[in-house]
């Protein structure tokens, strides 16, 4: 969803200079731009996508790194919301990627080479309503901080309520690459997706394909998923 234009930025810098963070605390505590110079280099280079205020601010969750809480990934079935929790059945009304990333934090902190933001989620009723966005009461706190040639992310999730609550995150980053990016993960196994458009998992763990180390690296051409 469209978001306003008009927002604040926070710039996060590492002591020598060489690595910088911005962060858009009321548009979801977005990290909307990352990058890093070396010393002997006349520019930096930027690791996320770029785009301008006004093209972020028609799909604020499509650039940066979207945080995805407190449900990452799909909910229901073909994305319907509905989910059961202790025996009991809820219908999201933000059936992909949680609410968090739409939210309007509070800067804490905003200081040198460190952000905190925050936010309190306070759902209208705790009632059988068909729609929600997340029926449950908790604070989240959100720490961006870089140093040389590195960018930390910290979410804390606190339950506030009086029972139990699914609360779960993850992280969305839309890296600048070429066609063909190289990725490395230290990963031996992945999750089987199923045939869909947009893949979801179906919840079995496979190993890779022959000839796929992704601990050593593997380039992942166009239109391959994972």
């Amino acid at each position: 969803e469209r978001m306003d234009v008009a927002l604040k930025l926070i710039r996060s810098e590492s002591a020598a200079g060489t690595t910088q963070a911005i962060v858009a605390p009321e548009w979801g505590a977005n990290v909307l731009g990352f990058s890093f110079r070396a010393d002997d280099w006349q520019w930096p280079v930027p690791i996320l996508k770029t785009a301008d205020l006004s093209a972020i601010a028609l799909q604020p969750t499509s650039y940066g790194i979207p945080l995805l809480s407190p449900n990452p990934g799909r909910t229901g079935k073909n994305q319907s919301g509905e989910m059961i929790f202790q025996g009991r059945r809820y219908k999201l009304r933000r059936a992909r990627h949680g609410l968090l990333r739409h939210a309007r934090w509070t800067a804490e902190q905003p200081a040198g080479d460190r952000i905190v933001c925050s936010v309190q989620i306070r759902p209208p009723s705790r009632s059988d309503h068909p729609t929600q966005d997340f029926p449950f009461c908790f604070d989240a706190t959100y720490e961006v901080s870089v140093s040389p040639a590195a960018l930390d992310l910290s979410l804390k999730l606190t339950n506030t309520g009086d029972a139990d609550q699914p609360l779960d995150a993850g992280w969305h980053p839309y890296f600048a690459s070429d066609e063909e990016p190289m990725v490395v993960i230290p990963a031996s196994a992945r999750w089987e997706p199923f045939p869909d458009p947009e893949p979801t998992p179906t919840g079995r763990l496979c190993p890779l394909p022959a000839g796929v180390s992704l601990s050593n690296g593997h380039r992942i051409p166009p239109g391959e998923l994972w």
